[in-house]
């Protein structure tokens, strides 16, 4: 490997370790509290209502059984998957040129903590088997042989137990695939053969999870909540809540689609990368869809390697004048993640290594009110911060635990539901409540109002009582 590779990586682990490490790290509380409910036997999607697959859960569940289910495990997991997810950003590269990989690679390191300082490991899991089955898809035309494909089929099928949003990838190869039969009609044999040990993989790494939800009767609720529900209920109640901070991100991402197609309609690319980067462009646009519908930053994550690669291409083959406008433009476009990242937070926090937790006083002052007043594991309705529950130690009465208005839509069955077997101790936060003003209309807040007793109060906190 050529120094400056070796300069690259090195630079770069050094470069993880500080922005994981040494910077403040925002602790995904949401999977110490699915832990702690596996831990106890509930099921994901069956006892409790969830809408995203579950993989990266499940990853944490067992990092948990080592490390503790503690913060500190989600940054040694945070760290780990980074390392994983840049050497699969380098080898993309690289399968394309050594120079192309190394300028891709450099962009990386200066980019990643400019945008995602505080990534989701959800979505990062997602890019990182996408990454990787994206090689061995370039893998299968490389050498033409049907196990390359398997092992893409093996990683897209991960990718998707990651996150739903990634199933384009899918559409993205069989494209790809089309426009390379058009090139060599020889290739169709070669190519279906191929795409059934794709579909082989697929399955294959799928059948584990359908296994695990048909044995524990929940297969059916697993289908509804990732599929069913996502492109139903989901789209239309979450919309009117969406944020737009990650068009800042997709900006300068997606930017590199218009200097891209430039390349493609010109000579100035040789045979040999044309069919890389169509297959690149195809993946950052298909795959920019996991922005929707709430345009959060951290949702880039699924299509934020493949600009990299392109804009390495790009740096590579565009003509220097022409060049030059695509990368002022495109600096102008990064521009105020720049400021934010490395003037604005950089100097104030570096080597500020705490932990961000979304939760404060009011939370504890709840648990301390739940350990003294119940008892251990005790079934409770916690309409207020989940981790209340974790670090109560006190299990939900019912599924309806993470309190979004798409969640407990409908109102109507939801409540039904609940009162079938009435929760003795609520939780309310009416913080939430302000946040989605909607859920003033679920009917289970009147019957709690007009049922309980207001039995303590904590800034914006309430717990009633009808033992």
């Amino acid at each position: 490997m050529p120094k400056i590779s070796i300069a690259l990586i090195f630079g770069f682990l050094l470069w993880a370790y500080f922005g994981i490490y040494q910077l403040p790290y925002y602790v995904w509380t949401f999977a110490l509290t699915q832990n702690w409910f596996t831990d106890n036997g509930l099921i994901l999607f069956k006892d409790i209502i969830y809408h995203h697959t579950q993989l990266p859960l499940f990853a944490l569940f067992g990092m948990s059984k080592i490390l503790g289910n503690t913060p500190d495990m989600m940054r040694a997991s945070s760290f780990i998957l980074l390392i994983v997810f840049s050497f699969g950003i380098l080898l993309l590269g690289r399968k394309i040129s050594k120079k192309v990989g190394n300028i891709s690679f450099a962009i990386f390191l200066l980019t990643f903590f400019t945008l995602f300082h505080n990534f989701h490991i959800e979505e990062m899991m997602a890019s990182l088997f996408c990454i990787y089955a994206t090689f061995f898809y370039l893998k299968f035309w490389d050498k033409l042989s049907s196990w390359w494909i398997f092992f893409s089929g093996i990683f897209v099928s991960l990718g998707i137990m990651s996150k739903q949003s990634v199933g384009l990838i899918i559409l993205v190869f069989l494209l790809a695939s089309v426009w390379q039969i058009r090139r060599n009609k020889k290739l169709v044999k070669t190519t279906i053969k191929g795409f059934m040990y794709f579909f082989l993989g697929l399955l294959i790494a799928a059948t584990p999870f359908f296994f695990y939800y048909f044995v524990n009767h929940s297969l059916g609720d697993f289908f509804y909540w990732n599929i069913i529900f996502n492109f139903t209920i989901y789209p239309k109640q979450s919309i009117p809540y969406a944020l737009k901070d990650g068009m800042i991100a997709a900006g300068w991402l997606l930017f590199s689609i218009i200097p891209s197609i430039y390349l493609l309609f010109t000579k100035l690319i040789n045979k040999e990368l044309r069919f890389p980067l169509i297959l690149l462009t195809l993946c950052a646009v298909f795959l920019s869809t996991s922005l929707l519908p709430s345009f959060l930053t951290y949702k880039a994550l699924p299509f934020y390697p493949y600009p990299l690669i392109i804009w390495g291409i790009l740096l590579v083959n565009i003509d220097k004048r022409i060049l030059k406008i695509f990368i002022v433009t495109g600096l102008l476009l990064l521009l105020p993640a720049i400021k934010s990242f490395y003037v604005d937070y950089l100097p104030t926090d570096a080597f500020n290594n705490r932990f961000i937790l979304d939760y404060g006083d009011s939370e504890l002052k709840i648990v301390d009110w739940l350990k003294k007043n119940t008892i251990y594991k005790e079934k409770i309705m916690n309409l207020g911060h989940h981790y209340v529950t974790t670090l109560a130690r006190r299990l939900p009465q019912n599924r309806y635990v993470y309190l979004f208005p798409w969640l407990v839509s409908p109102f109507d069955v939801s409540t039904k539901e609940i009162l079938k077997n009435p929760p003795k101790t609520v939780v309310v936060d009416w913080r939430t409540f302000d946040d989605f003003p909607v859920l003033h209309k679920w009917q289970f807040i009147d019957y709690v109002k007009t049922n309980y007793k207001l039995v303590a109060k904590y800034d914006s906190y309430e717990i009633f009582s009808n033992k």
